[in-house]
């Protein structure tokens, strides 16, 4: 009697599991598809070499219509394949996707999946962002080698377009922070984390349901989040040896010694708001050079000519450094700078006092501090 006990609860916490599974379901119609065609359901395996490994496939009926099911779905993304056609999509591990596939894929139709559109939006509007800037420093490299400087009559438009699309970009942020699901730890990994205050992400970590944190996406969130945590205020930033225009090599921790406050700017000669801000700092390091301030700027750039180019023409007399890494720069890394402009306001010990100031709120917190005792 015991054992049929034992056996008969067994039973029941065995359906009880399977009656809890979630089912996840990808619906598709690809009304050009031709019959017999073999389709294939994909999973991102690595997302820095973005390599997706088959988990389904299907052959394509006379109906055109068919469905993956996936249980207990990995938050993450995925990709159908059709022929030569490839579609990245994101699955949130709890919403069904209804996709009608069309030849070209660029104008395949996804509706029912929150996620995946508001990342599209955002890679949409990312991209806008970097070509804007790109723009900029090509144009702007135009009249450098010309000698001249860029009129300001086709300078304030671009740099208008830029604010503009960045501002697109903080909506889109705004939307996936309310949310806290899987979009908003994708959108912080790609380049999105300076759009959020630490205290912000954290929260909506800690609100981000299991099936997003177990995800390979969330636990890359978390870890990069760790790392962020290290570098907000109060932390203590790490040091680096990077190399100046002319070859020689600058400590960071030897380079702060004896002064009272120091601004780590990371920046580049293509990013738009980097160059519209270079003004403002170059006046506040002026006015208080000689109060113990002193900045560093880590470039970005993958040339060094656009690089000294920039840096003579905005008229930033202080120390520069790079290894013309691009977004590989290893400094940058080590700083999870995943946008430019950044910057970290450092005492003479390496605590870092503000993060990303600009503009007045930059010029008045540097006053303060040269002028405290």
């Amino acid at each position: 009697m015991k054992h049929f006990r034992i056996t008969v609860i067994l039973l029941l916490i065995t359906s009880l599991s399977y009656s809890q599974q979630k089912v996840v379901r990808i619906h598709l119609e690809f009304p050009s598809a031709k019959e017999g065609e073999r389709i294939y359901l994909c999973k991102e395996s690595n997302r820095t070499q973005k390599i997706f490994d088959i988990i389904d496939s299907l052959s394509v009926g006379n109906t055109r219509k068919h469905t993956f099911e996936l249980k207990n779905p990995q938050a993450d993304k995925y990709q159908v394949r059709l022929s030569k056609n490839k579609l990245d999509l994101f699955i949130d591990g709890i919403s069904d996707t209804y996709i009608i596939l069309n030849d070209p894929f660029a104008k395949t139709y996804i509706k029912s999946n929150a996620t995946d559109t508001l990342i599209r939006l955002y890679e949409k509007a990312n991209q806008n962002f970097a070509f804007s800037q790109i723009y900029l420093g090509l144009s702007n490299k135009k009249y450098i080698d010309q000698g001249t400087t860029m009129p300001d009559s086709i300078l304030k438009p671009i740099l208008k377009m830029i604010d503009t699309l960045n501002l697109q970009k903080g909506n889109i942020c705004k939307e996936a922070l309310n949310r806290s699901d899987l979009s908003l730890a994708y959108i912080v990994l790609s380049g999105g984390a300076s759009q959020y205050e630490n205290i912000e992400i954290n929260k909506a970590y800690d609100r981000m349901s299991l099936i997003i944190r177990q995800s390979d996406i969330g636990k890359e969130f978390k870890a990069f989040l760790d790392k962020l945590n290290n570098l907000s205020v109060g932390g203590k930033v790490p040091d680096f040896t990077e190399k100046t225009p002319d070859g020689k090599e600058v400590r960071l921790y030897d380079f702060i010694k004896g002064k009272k406050v120091i601004l780590i700017d990371f920046w580049a000669s293509w990013c738009g708001p980097c160059r519209k801000e270079n003004p403002n700092v170059v006046k506040i390091f002026y006015e208080n050079k000689e109060k113990g301030f002193d900045v560093i700027s880590v470039s970005l750039d993958s040339k060094m000519e656009n690089w000294t180019a920039a840096i003579e023409t905005d008229g930033l007399t202080w120390t520069h450094v790079s290894d013309l890494g691009g977004w590989k720069e290893k400094t940058a890394k080590l700083y999870n700078v995943t946008a430019v402009p950044c910057t970290f306001l450092i005492d003479s010990t390496g605590i870092i006092i503000a993060t990303n100031l600009r503009g007045e709120e930059l010029k008045d917190k540097i006053e303060s501090l040269c002028n405290s005792k």
